[in-house]
Parts: C-alpha cells; structure tokens; sequence
C-alpha cells in the first residue's frame, strides 16, 4: 500500500511537472506582462512563447519593453530563437548552437547627461553588503558559440536638448563559431545601414591558438549632412555636407597590439562647407588619403597618396571683415570657456602622479623617431572665387584649374619641393615653386611667374589707391623671394605691356600714370626692378602693405626725376630737356633754345596724355638790380653804347657812392635807387615779353597744335629766389596736380 503511495505520489509530481512544463510556454507572457511593472517599474508585453525541451531550444515573438509612459517601446524584437544543449552543462561547458535575434529595436534617448535607461540600472545597484567569496579552485565554465546572428535591428540614439537622432538600419552581426582555449580562427561579421545614408561592414578574425587577429572595418556612403544638429552642439560649424567612405584594416597578434599594423582609405566626396549667406565658403568634389602602412612598434607611417580633386574656396570681404573671418568667429571658442579649458587642463596637470611621470618617462626614453614616407600629394582642377564689397566698385576675381604637386618626402628630407601652377581671370597664367625647409619650415624659397595677367580687373584698388581708373593692361612678373625666419627678401622683375589709364578721378596716392609712362620704354613696354626686404609680419596683410610701400616709394622716384627716364627714350642728356636758361640782360632766342624746344615737341608727341609746361621763374630784385645798373652805367660813360663802364669798375663805383652819397650798400642797392623806376620795370616787362614770344612764336611755328604752355610763376614760388630768368620744364599728365600753387595763369600772354 505504501509502495503504490509513493508510486503514484512521484506520478502525480511528474504529471504536474509536465503540466507545468508545457503550460508555461502559454502562462508566461500574461504573467509576465501583469508583474512585469511590479518588478522593473517599466511594462512588457510578449506575444507568443514557445520551449522545446527535447533540443534545448526557447523561441520568443513579438517582445517589448516600453518606456515608463507604457506606450513608447524602448527595446523590441520580432523573435528570438536560442538552442542550447543544457546536458552540456554537467561537463562544465555552457553550448549555445544557435542565437538568432531578429527585428531588434533600441531606442535610446538621451537627457542632457541622463539617458532613458537609467531607472534600469539601479535595478541591478543592491547596496547590501555581499560578502565576498573565497576564490575556487574549480576549473572555469567553457562555453562554446555557433550561429550567433542578429538580424535587421535598428538602433536609434535621441537627443531630445536639439530634438534629433542618429539611427542605424539593418543592423546584422553574425558570428560562426566561438569556442573557449580554440585552436581554429573564429569569424564575426558586423554589418548595419543609417538612417541618413550609408552603412557600416567590418570583419573580425581571431585566431585563439597563436593569438593573430585581423579586424576590417568599412563605414562606406555615409551622408554627413544629417549630423549637423549634434556637431552643433560642440562647435557652431554651420551648414555642411559630404559623403564619407573609410577602409581600416588592422592585423596583428593579441599578445602584440603595439605592434598591429594600420592600413587605411579615407575618401570624402562631394563635401561642402557653407557661409553665413549659403554660399559653398570651402568644398572638393573628392579628398582621398591612402595610409599604407603605420605601426606603432616600428614607428613607421607610410602615406601613399594625398589626393584633393577639385576643391574650391570663396572668399568674400564686406566691410571690415569676411565670411571667413566670421565663420573663425562661431568655430572658435570664446576667450573665457578659453581660459577656463586652460584653468582645467592646469588642474589637470597637477594632479598628475608620479607613477604617469614615470610612464612618460619610460615611453620617452627610446628616442626612437617615426619613419614618416608620404609618397604623392596632388590638388587638382582647384578654383578660388574672390569677391570684395567692402568698397565702392565691387572687385570679382577668379582663379581656376590649380594644380599642386610635392615630391615624395620621408624622415630623411631636408627640403620639401612644391610644383603649382593656375589660371588667373580668363587668361593669366602663373607657375610657381616653393622650398621648405622642413627642419625649420619658417625658411623657405619660392620662385614663381606670373604671365598675361589683366590689370584692369584690379581697377577697383587702382581707382582707391591713386585716383585713376585702370583701363586696361597686360603684366608679366617674375620673382625670387628669400624667406629666413621673420625676414623677407624679394627681387621681382615686372613688365607691362599696353597699359592705360583713365582720368584721375581725385588727386590720392603715387603718381602711377605719370611713373608708367616715364618707366616705358621705345617699345612702350614698362620694365620695372622692385626689390622688397623686410619683416615678414603676423599675416598677408602685412606683407601686402609692405609691397604697396614699396611700390609707392618706387613711384615716387620716378616721378622725381623724370627727365632722366625721357632723356634714355630720346638718346639726350636730362641738362637738354630740363631748363631754358636766360642771363638778366638777355632775350635772344638761340639754336640752343630751337634744339630745346624742337626736343620738347618730340617729348609732346611720347604721349597724347602728356603734359608738358614751361614755367617761368627769375629773381625780379636781381634783375632789377642788374637793369639799373646798366642804366646808370649808359649815364656815366655819357650814353655812349659801345663803351663799356663794367672795365671802368673802381670809377664807376665812385661815381655811384658820390651820387648817392654814401658807401655802405652795395652797387646793384645804389643803381637800383638812382635809377628811374619806371624805366626799370618797362625794361624788365619788355624782357619777359620777349623772352615769352619767341619761344611760343617757334613752337606754334612747328606746330600749331602744341599744347605745350608757358607760365608766369607766382612771385612767392620759392624757385624765384637768387636765380637767373629761366623756363622750367614741367612734365606731368594731362589731368595731374602739377604746381598749381606757383603758377600766376593771369599772366600767360
């Protein structure tokens, strides 16, 4: 009786086991979902559940974890299959034949710092003391992977401050076999699409028998433009677009990781950087870089190609600053998150043990250098679009087709040499080469040549600069320029053809009009030497006022002495063309003074713009002094023309001293009082009228239409003092400033 007691007593738990075994699958998910907020605070809903005991093996559908809301799912998934071998676990060895977790969605959400899950985590916070466990001597637990699959997840991450996400689309892992102590590689693949464009592969081999690895990653059409919103976050970039595709491949041994080589494809296409007024300020149709080899073991980087096809820049300046300049303004950090970044780096710094010290100093001390190769660098097919309107006339310029290649450089060069060459507006053209000093790139030597450029597009800086508008011109330029450390030195050969000024709008800056017509030669073609020596400066713009000034200066001494430049046109003497000289008592028009003006006339006819003046200056006390004195003489050799009183001087001088009685002025101050005033000054009218009728008498004889004038200075010119009558040349250009204080036009009769 007992005997079939406890026969059917085992029946009954058996029966109920089982009963219980094959209601759960059923039970379970409405179990679950009733106490699931009881247990973790959030609700779970489960679909379906199915268990086979015989194979090992739980499938569970249609499974969400929901927000504390209990309507927005946090974690999903579609199934989820798990075979296992659970007798495996009486051999210590925990065997999963298959995990396949298909449909997975994760939503994270992030707080500023806080996140979505973490009421979850304080789940598993048990502030309870645990006493810790003696270590045991049984062998760990071995577990053994095969067909580990996740399928066609989606992985979101919220940033709920900018109310945008970054999301990742079907996402699949796969991996094979996985065994602990194997010694067969063992293979992962990773592969996911995003939400904006692009996708993400990667392979992971590992070998446990000899510890090798090799882990290949592939990020390939990723669209950058979706992220801007989260860079924005940490720096105000503004606007950016692009497509990025990434190759990483690293191989090495587990037990060697310094020793892994690095081999890498960066690719950015189609990448575009905006302005404040949507204007593509830096961009490139494609910027590659081709990373062969880099290990840190042997301290090798070897870069196989820097490629940049196509970039572009714009450049555009209003007022006192520029889209660039702006654009500096938002990415780079205010002056007090500056200082309060530097403040806790220093704190930082302090904090620093003496065991890191020791570190750094260990990883110092093999003062091994890296052998760095880079092999190509091109830009290709480059354009820069330049645009001032930060004055009157707007200034657009363009320069096109830039190509930029370097020879190869390794740790062993000395100077790196950079080949470029472009096109400038829509026919200049330009080379260069530029030497760098690598051990001190502050020393540098660049040559280039500038050919066919049109100067009439820089008229907007010509017009600011000197008044005068630039029509047009054709510039050659050539120059070599010597950069040691904070010094410059330049020597620059500038020729240039057909240039031609319009008419000076204000009288400002160097006299450019007047100095190109003196610098051109029989040919019409200006040559110009300009040598420039100085500091280089804290930016472009004090270089760029440095070759100004010294173009200015340049200017200024031509203009000085013009004559000299007329002088090698004509083949003459700069004496010849300078001055028309007259003694006070002369009038007489000379062969002298023919070939003077006869010489004046072929400097007319040098330019139709030219301008050529005769400016009268003399000495009226001199001259009256000397008209006295020969009226006076006349008186004391009795009107008798032929005798001369001047071989008479002692008697002559007495008879003046007696006649004025006294002795203490000097002869011409005597003469000058005893004569007739009138006299004096109709005589000297009488001169200057003859001295101006015979030059204009000649000139309009030889030609009639001779602008060619002659003027009376203003008796304040200071050219009037202590000198003989004479006419001045004054060369200058037609609309030019050219002593207009010192010339009395009254008087031009």
């Amino acid at each position: 009786m007992v005997k079939k007691i406890i026969v059917y007593s085992l029946l009954g738990i058996v029966s109920i086991i089982l009963i219980a075994l094959i209601l759960l699958p059923f039970v379970a998910p409405g179990y679950i979902e009733k106490h699931s907020k009881e247990w973790i605070g959030r609700s779970v809903s489960l679909e379906k559940m199915r268990i086979n005991y015989f194979t090992g093996t739980l499938r569970l559908y249609d499974f969400n974890l929901y927000e504390k809301d209990d309507s927005t799912v946090f974690v999903g998934f579609d199934t989820l299959i798990l075979d296992t071998e659970p007798y495996r676990l009486f051999g210590n060895t925990f065997v999963v034949e298959q995990f396949y977790l298909q449909g997975l969605f994760v939503d994270v959400i992030m707080y500023d710092s806080a996140f979505n899950f973490d009421d979850l985590l304080e789940l598993g916070n048990d502030s309870t003391s645990v006493e810790e466990e003696p270590p045991s001597d049984e062998e760990p637990m071995r577990f053994e992977l095969s067909d580990m699959e996740l399928k066609d997840a989606v992985f979101i991450i919220q940033d709920a401050e900018i109310q945008d996400s970054i999301e990742m689309d079907n996402f699949d892992f796969f991996l094979p076999h996985l065994v602990w102590d194997q010694d067969e590689e063992s293979e992962a693949d990773i592969k996911f699409d995003f939400k904006n464009g692009g996708y993400f592969e990667s392979i992971a081999d590992y070998n446990p028998g000899n510890g090798n690895f090799l882990l290949d990653f592939t990020l390939g059409n990723y669209q950058i433009s979706g992220y801007q919103k989260f860079a924005a976050k940490y720096v105000d970039i503004g606007k950016f677009e692009g497509v990025l595709d990434v190759k990483l491949k690293l191989v090495g041994n587990i037990e060697d990781p310094i020793g892994t080589n690095i081999s890498s494809n960066f690719k950015m296409s189609d990448f575009a950087l905006y302005d404040d007024k949507d204007n593509v300020m830096v961009g490139t149709k494609l910027f590659m870089v081709d990373l062969d080899e880099a290990n840190m073991k042997t301290k090798k980087i070897f870069i196989d190609s820097i490629l940049v096809s196509e970039p572009s820049l714009y450049y555009e300046a209003y007022d006192s600053t520029s889209n660039i300049a702006e654009f500096m303004k938002r990415v780079m950090p205010p002056e007090d998150s500056v200082q309060n970044e530097d403040s806790t780096t220093q704190v930082a710094t302090n904090e620093v043990t003496e065991n890191d010290i020791d570190q750094d100093s260990v990883s110092s001390d093999s003062g091994q250098k890296f052998d760095i190769s880079l092999n190509t660098i091109i830009l290709e097919k480059g354009v820069v679009d330049l645009a001032d309107y930060s004055h009157e006339r707007s200034f657009e310029y363009k320069i096109s087709d830039i190509l930029i290649t370097a020879d190869s450089i390794n740790s062993e060069t000395t100077w790196m040499d950079i080949d470029a060459s472009m096109k400038l507006s829509d026919r200049g053209k330009m080379e260069s080469e530029l030497l760098i000093d690598l051990s001190n790139p502050k020393e540098m030597v660049l040559d280039f040549t500038m050919s066919s450029v049109m100067l009439e597009d820089f008229d907007v800086y010509c017009r600011e600069g000197t008044g005068y508008p630039l029509l047009y011109g054709d510039l050659y330029l050539k120059s070599h320029t010597d950069v040691i450390n904070d010094s410059i030195k330049s020597q620059n050969n500038i020729v240039i053809h057909n240039i031609k000024f319009g008419r000076r709008e204000q009288p400002i800056g160097p006299p450019v009009k007047f100095a190109m017509f003196l610098l051109k030669d029989k040919d019409k073609v200006v040559h110009i030497d300009m040598p420039i020596e100085g500091p280089v400066g804290d930016s472009g713009t004090d270089i760029g006022k440095m070759v100004w000034d010294t173009f200015s200066k340049l200017l200024v001494k031509v203009v000085s002495t013009p004559f000299k430049f007329i002088g090698s046109v004509l083949n003459i003497f700069d004496t010849d063309i300078k001055r028309i000289n007259y003694d006070y008592m002369d009038s007489t028009f000379t062969e002298q003074k023919e070939r003077q003006l006869n010489t004046l006339l072929k400097v007319e006819d040098l330019d139709e713009e030219l301008k050529v003046d005769l400016i009268y200056y003399k000495d009226s006390l001199l001259e009256r002094q000397q008209i006295a004195m020969y009226l006076i003489g006349q008186e004391f050799v009795g009107g008798k023309s032929k005798k001369d009183f001047k071989k008479h001087e002692k008697r002559f001088r007495k008879y003046v001293e007696k006649r004025i009685n006294s002795d203490s002025i000097s002869l011409e101050e005597a003469c000058l009082k005893l004569a007739d005033k009138s006299q004096v000054d109709a005589i000297s009218a009488a001169y200057d009228s003859a001295r101006f009728r015979s030059l204009r008498r000649y000139l309009f004889s030889q030609r009639d239409t001779t602008e060619i004038t002659l003027y009376h200075s203003r008796a304040s010119a200071p050219n009037n003092e202590e000198r003989k009558p004479r006419f001045e040349v004054k060369l200058g250009m037609k609309d030019d400033f050219i002593e207009e204080k010192y010339i009395n036009k009254g008087k031009d009769k």
